[in-house]
């Protein structure tokens, strides 16, 4: 064992640190579709395997009626982990039908497809957080990173749904912020958006930090000091694929070792919420056992970069 992972079980023990499941998940990552019409260099999504598709609207549903039956609709439901969900051609009744249960949203978007009635649908639904993708606002930097020239389009899109979203007294959080590596624009995104739309409720957190998706993209601070931590996901969230399979979280996407089951007649996501095989990934999880989950000894979630001082001060 690393010896930064030794001091850190040390002080974990001395200081009883200990990472305890919620009753209901927090958060579930669920995913309308794994298509995706834009190939963004930072996304694997153009890695992805298994075959694509669309959610269908009984196992949509079934889900819903899971969070709120089951998980007491404390639970925010996801609807674009894997892919962009205004493609899917049933969005506006799949989120109506989660409205019409109480249950609340939260998606991210390209806003390739946000048009006018789909941005109506959005503001006047219960969802609770939209997450805008124009992580650059730079015509050049943003093309680049997504793989086609569609800044315009997005742009217009993306002004018109903040309109629409004050017209209509929209109240959930609007998340829309440039990369950590793009940070010199938030001046610029300050005076676009922020200035420009005054009474919209934007979450303000700087910068929006690169994943590494479990360990499939190489980390550029290898050298850096590290401890392995718990991975707080398996404890507070979960994610669901299109076809109902339940991955432990939303980073995930290619990795083979972290599915836990698949919904269907005879399983829910309370089942495997409270299942013995993710009690018994949280044990390890809480003991930094990563043997058996490969992808997850790699991921950013499972590690805090610290400096020296910081190994006789930890908090994780």
């Amino acid at each position: 064992m690393r010896l930064p992972d030794i001091i850190y079980k040390f002080y974990s023990r001395l200081r009883k640190i200990d990472v305890k499941p919620t009753k209901y998940p927090t958060d579930i990552d669920g995913s309308l579709t794994t298509w995706c019409n834009l190939n963004c260099n930072m996304c694997p999504n153009d890695k992805i395997k298994k075959n694509k598709g669309f959610i269908s609207a009984e196992l949509f549903k079934s889900l819903v009626d899971c969070v709120r039956d089951k998980f007491e609709a404390k639970t925010l439901l996801g609807l674009g982990a894997w892919g962009e969900p205004l493609l899917h051609p049933q969005f506006k009744e799949l989120l109506a039908y989660a409205d019409q249960r109480g249950v609340k949203t939260k998606m991210a978007s390209n806003c390739v497809n946000l048009n006018k009635e789909a941005a109506e649908a959005i503001v006047t639904s219960k969802m609770a957080l939209f997450e805008i993708s124009l992580y650059s606002i730079r015509k050049e930097r943003y093309e680049k990173m997504v793989g086609k020239n569609t800044f315009e389009v997005v742009f217009n899109n993306v002004h018109n749904f903040l309109k629409t979203a004050v017209e209509k007294n929209y109240h959930g959080r609007i998340r829309l912020r440039p990369f950590k590596i793009y940070s010199d624009e938030q001046a610029e995104y300050e005076k676009e958006f922020y200035d420009r739309y005054p009474g919209l409720n934007f979450e303000r957190q700087w910068p929006k930090e690169l994943g590494n998706w479990a360990g499939f993209f190489p980390l550029a601070d290898t050298f850096k000091i590290y401890v392995r931590k718990p991975c707080h996901s398996c404890f507070s969230s979960l994610a669901v694929d299109y076809d109902g399979e339940v991955k432990i979280c939303c980073e995930a996407m290619l990795a083979d070792d972290l599915s836990l089951g698949r919904l269907g007649k005879n399983c829910d996501l309370s089942d495997i919420w409270n299942g013995e095989k993710l009690k018994g990934v949280r044990d390890k999880f809480s003991k930094l056992n990563y043997d058996d989950f490969p992808s997850c000894r790699k991921c950013l979630r499972a590690r805090r970069y610290l400096k020296i001082s910081d190994l006789f001060k930890l908090n994780l």
